[in-house]
């Protein structure tokens, strides 16, 4: 006895749509869900969309440095030259904020740090959240407690990224040209 098979076209339950959220630069960011809602800033790169990016990054490389950057250079490479340059400024900004003598004295207790190794170290603190970042450079002592989830504690091509979109985008390899 045979089986009469009938094929039956299920349709596809539609996706929800994104919901773009437009923000002037001086304003703060709206609270919002990052699954559903995209924060569109009009040309301004500030701290708190600068946190955002990298907290994606982490959050879509789940710890993985190589995977973190392949996020960030896709990021950046999807904003404007100027917001680039501005995502590069404060970058900049928190490495320098973060080169304290009890910061230098409390990884060093942890692995030998040389200048270049104290950079690339407050690279693997930015690498790590606003939070983590706020934490440890208001109370240094905190940072052995981090050594327990994450044993590689320098992130030197952080330093590069902003640079490597910089140049995708505009065939230029200096922000200053």
């Amino acid at each position: 006895m045979k089986q009469k098979i009938e094929l039956v076209h299920v349709k596809p339950k539609p996706q929800p749509k994104t919901k773009y959220i437009f923000v002037k630069p001086d304003k703060e960011k709206p609270k919002h869900d990052p699954f559903k809602e995209v924060i569109v800033y009009f040309n301004r790169m500030n701290d708190s969309r600068f946190w955002e990016i990298i907290d994606r990054a982490r959050f879509l490389s789940r710890g993985k440095q190589n995977e973190m950057l392949l996020s960030l250079k896709k990021q950046l490479t999807s904003l404007t030259p100027d917001e680039i340059k501005q995502w590069y400024d404060i970058f900049r900004k928190y490495i320098s904020d973060a080169y304290k003598d009890e910061l230098w004295e409390q990884a060093g207790k942890i692995m030998c740090l040389s200048d270049d190794g104290f950079e690339y170290f407050r690279c693997w603190l930015i690498s790590k959240g606003f939070e983590t970042y706020k934490t440890v450079i208001n109370n240094p002592e905190s940072l052995i407690e981090l050594i327990i989830y994450d044993a590689s504690m320098e992130f030197e091509l952080l330093l590069y990224v902003a640079s490597e979109a910089y140049e995708e985008v505009t065939g230029k390899d200096d922000f200053y040209d």
